[in-house]
């Protein structure tokens, strides 16, 4: 057996750097590999409801010329003109989740089946900011097929209920605060979860603010020392948010 594979228990979160499998955990600090990884939940009070996660560290986007989920849902319209499948939409637009700001469709299909979709583009192509990032729920699903139930169990708004609440349920998950930050293949620390404004700085280092707004106006790495507490009353200022929606993620520890 390779010295950095181990059996992991089903239900073991390890608190180090590396790759879940099934039973299994490989330990891995380098992060020099393409990682692909799909993952879905079986929820069976609502067994025609599909929720699914893919991750793509390589994927070439924006420099191949991606430009994201909604454009290339406009593309698709254009092209396909009338013969475009009709549909509902229930809500589009922009949507940060977790350190990830990305973009989100959720639209009902004609015979009733949610199609809801997230996805998210980078050309960091990290392990914390991978080239592509997706999410997927679809209900009146039967033996794998889609719309295949003789109904949707959940009404539109509970479906986006449901959709809010296992979409917002994402993060990086992270070895424990004031562990050993890990290094990805350009040198970005991502061994610390985001933290909020008035939270203590556990690491120095080069933070980077998130939030909609600063997509939109521009948005600076700032140096926070150890110790320190996360700044938001600036941002707030500035922008006109509430300072406790920033989030800060560490992008270099010096």
């Amino acid at each position: 057996m390779p010295p950095n594979l181990r059996y992991r228990d089903p239900d073991e979160v390890p608190q180090e750097p590396g790759v879940c499998l099934k039973l299994g955990f490989v330990r891995d600090t380098n992060y020099q590999f393409r990682e692909r990884f799909d993952g879905g939940i079986y929820i069976p009070s609502l067994p025609d409801v599909s929720f699914s996660v893919s991750s793509n560290k390589k994927a070439r986007t924006v420099s191949a010329g991606a430009q994201g989920l909604l454009k290339s849902i406009e593309k698709q319209r254009a092209f396909l003109g009338p013969n475009y499948p009709k549909l509902d939409t229930l809500r589009e637009g922009k949507k940060t989740v977790g350190i990830w700001m990305g973009e989100e469709s959720l639209v009902r299909r004609k015979d009733g089946t949610h199609d809801f979709e997230w996805e998210f583009i980078s050309d960091e192509r990290t392990v914390s900011h991978p080239g592509r990032l997706g999410a997927k729920l679809f209900s009146k699903v039967e033996q794998d097929r889609i719309g295949a139930a003789a109904k949707a169990s959940l009404s539109d708004e509970e479906a986006i209920a449901l959709w809010d609440r296992l979409l917002g349920s994402l993060d990086f998950r992270v070895p424990v605060p004031g562990g050993p930050v890990s290094k990805g293949p350009n040198g970005e620390a991502v061994a610390l979860r985001p933290l909020k404004a008035g939270e203590v700085c556990p690491v120095a280092g080069m933070w980077r603010p998130v939030h909609p707004k600063l997509d939109q106006n521009g948005r600076a790495d700032l140096y926070i020392p150890k110790g320190d507490t996360m700044p938001g009353e600036l941002y707030g200022q500035l922008l006109r948010i509430n300072p406790n929606d920033v989030s800060w993620i560490l992008v270099q520890a010096l």
